[in-house]
């Protein structure tokens, strides 16, 4: 229920001439005065309308959408959006238009790409040319305030950042309480701990929506657990105001702190896209993401007595200041002071995999990992690891040799060092080590490991090395809806927000598509349009 709704409902009930009830009985003689059921109405319009007696309500909310796109067969050539296109709601949550195309329509054959030759739609007199829409990676093409929510003053989306004292307890101080000005759950973050504990946060206040009865309004409570020694922990109750934090048993240092909209995180937890350590195949770890420096670095939470591990970083295509997850797509966002990018968020696959595959055992094989070790705001550094194989007691000399994404060759040796490549060049003696190297240029490596065994023969492997900058996909101008944009956030009813510093802007996103479903020859639209053309 939108807040608009909730208190022109209120305001219906409650003011000076209201029923006090959301749904009165005309009948004087209720005895509670105001409707308990539906029932006998339901029954009456069966009636009337010659229907089984033995239907009931619920069997009426499933199918009336379909069935009524299916039935109507509403000339779609040049067709009113109020009278010709209903709403509907398919199966990634989202709510779009829709319609049935007309018997006479003819489409292009099954597997077409595009689906439909051309579509457009009109709004305000301005015609539009309509993409396909994947939902799994959806492309907005504009974005707008959306009128239907308020401006609402927010100078800050911390509610406290404690450093542990070591007491054995910590009450959050909120002396008059803390009414949230945009409904949300509350995030906490926690890191600084050098081994797992158990740490608990108790919160209480009334959760959302706000009852119209105040005698409903009822305090409700929600412990938080930490076990682990870093990450992100979210209420599953989303709160319209708090009155009491309190944190039990945090070790002395450790850094918990608490926001109650997701604005400029420590790190963004991209929970429901759970990461895959291949030396621990049959887990799954909490990924997250956060912006350092010209990168934004993947991680995830490697077990409770672990920090976060790093997993690779991308080069970002502006100073980025804050990004969101899109919870139902592959799609993230990111904001910088004038632009907000959505973002391909699924791995990047490297170049130069067209290379033939190792057809004899190496004595070595490569790994190539990010060097978490190596922080620079220059270059990336990726860590070099040779993995023995059986034969690697026959080892004798190594070196390594790599192709940087404009195909230039050049060797390192065992210290790191880069040498021009030649054929002897770089060789070193004895068992291979590792090596860390920055990466300049923005592409795939090749890096490959060979190796000369004590007979002479030369063996390699080989590794390709995504150093990629973010996959964007959409790039919009923010400069007419926020002089500076500081934060991008969703809050608990996954509504965007932009945050200035000083105010937290309610904006939507629009992606000017359709889908086209050929099985019941039916259209559906992501935005409301006056007037559509499909040809």
């Amino acid at each position: 229920m939108t807040e608009r709704m909730h208190k022109e409902l209120s305001e219906f009930c409650h003011g000076s001439e209201g029923p006090g009830w959301l749904f009165p009985s005309r009948t004087s003689s209720a005895m509670v005065g105001h409707l308990n059921s539906i029932r006998n109405s339901f029954k009456d319009a069966c009636a009337r309308g010659g229907l089984d007696s033995k239907l009931v309500p619920y069997l009426a909310r499933h199918t009336f959408g379909t069935t009524a796109l299916r039935e109507t067969g509403n000339t779609f050539a040049v067709m009113k959006a109020k009278r010709g296109i209903s709403a509907i709601q398919l199966d990634n949550q989202g709510v779009y238009d829709g319609a049935r195309l007309p018997n006479t329509f003819v489409p292009p054959p099954d597997g077409s790409n595009p689906p439909l030759n051309v579509v457009q739609g009109q709004r305000c007199g301005v015609w539009t040319t309509l993409q396909p829409y994947d939902d799994r990676v959806p492309v907005p093409t504009r974005i707008t305030v959306d009128t239907s929510r308020s401006v609402v003053p927010f100078t800050t989306p911390v509610v406290f950042d404690w450093v542990s004292d070591g007491s054995i307890q910590y009450s959050v101080p909120l002396s008059s309480g803390l009414t949230l000005p945009i409904p949300s759950s509350l995030t906490f973050w926690m890191a600084g701990a050098s081994v797992p504990g158990n740490i608990n946060i108790l919160v209480t206040g009334i959760p959302f929506p706000t009852s119209a009865w105040q005698k409903n309004r009822v305090a409700t409570s929600e412990t938080v657990s930490y076990t682990s020694t870093e990450g992100a922990q979210t209420t599953t109750t989303v709160w319209s105001s708090i009155s009491s934090i309190m944190v039990r048993g945090v070790p002395a240092g450790v850094t918990i702190s608490c926001s109650h909209m997701p604005f400029t995180l420590p790190a963004v937890a991209d929970l429901q896209r759970p990461y895959t350590d291949p030396r621990f195949r049959d887990q799954t770890f909490g990924r997250y993401w956060n912006i350092n420096g010209p990168w934004l670095t993947e991680s995830y939470h490697g077990g409770p007595s672990v920090e976060l591990s790093t997993v690779n970083s991308y080069a970002t295509p502006d100073v980025l200041l804050d990004i969101a997850i899109d919870p139902n797509a592959y799609t993230m966002l990111a904001c910088s002071a004038t632009k907000l990018y959505t973002l391909d968020r699924r791995a990047l696959m490297p170049g130069s995999l067209n290379v033939t595959a190792i057809t004899a055992d190496p004595v070595y094989s490569v790994n190539v990992v990010y060097d978490e070790t190596t922080l620079s705001t220059a270059a990336r550094y990726v860590r070099f690891q040779p993995l023995a194989h059986a034969s690697n007691t026959t080892i004798g000399s190594f070196r390594y040799v790599v192709e940087d994404p404009n195909g230039n060759a050049f060797c390192v040796d065992a210290t790191g060092s880069f040498i021009t490549y030649a054929g002897g060049a770089a060789w070193s003696l004895g068992v291979p080590t590792e090596v860390s190297i920055p990466l300049t240029l923005i592409g795939t490596y090749v890096v490959t490991l060979q190796c000369i065994d004590i007979t002479g023969n030369i063996t390699s492997d080989s590794f390709p090395y995504p150093n990629l900058g973010l996959n964007v996909v959409s790039t919009l101008d923010l400069t007419a809806i926020v002089p500076k944009a500081q934060g991008v956030a969703r809050d608990s009813l996954q509504r965007l927000w932009i945050w200035t510093g000083d105010y937290a802007i309610p904006v939507q996103l629009h992606y000017d598509a359709y889908l086209y479903d050929s099985d019941s020859q039916s259209i559906f639209l992501t935005d409301p349009f006056d007037q559509v053309s499909v040809a």
